[in-house]
């Protein structure tokens, strides 16, 4: 069974389930526990370094992870790039989600309000 694992702080829409299931086989969508996505929610600005940081996360996907599940890794840049890295050297399939944005303005008064909408398009492999 190939299992799509979520390093991303949102929930995924039904768009993105189904390219997950079509591009890249995922039959199963592995969430962090919440203590574990808090810290992938919460990255502290201030830290010099994300090696020690990172260490739950590391250890929670090479527990439970096989060969070429999927990993959809989006949030904080620095933090991406090693666990892009690292996933890698695992043999697993980094990946991020890639979106159209459709825009709206609306003038009120002497205002101008500004809406996006964001809809998936396809997955990249880092």
């Amino acid at each position: 069974m190939k299992q799509m694992f979520l390093l991303f702080s949102h929930t995924l829409t039904q768009a993105q389930i189904d390219d997950a299931k079509k591009s890249f086989g995922a039959e199963s969508f592995i969430t962090l526990p919440n203590e574990l996505q808090n810290l992938w929610s919460n990255i502290p600005a201030e830290l010099d370094s994300l090696d020690n940081y990172l260490l739950p996360l590391k250890e929670y996907i090479e527990k439970n992870s096989k060969d070429n599940d999927i990993v959809l890794i989006q949030g904080d840049f620095g933090a991406v790039y090693k666990m892009v890295n690292f996933c890698k050297s695992l043999k697993l399939i980094p990946i991020y989600s890639t979106t159209t944005r459709k825009t709206k303005e609306i003038k009120k008064a002497n205002k101008i309000i500004k809406t996006s909408i964001f809809e998936h398009c396809i997955y990249r492999k880092y």
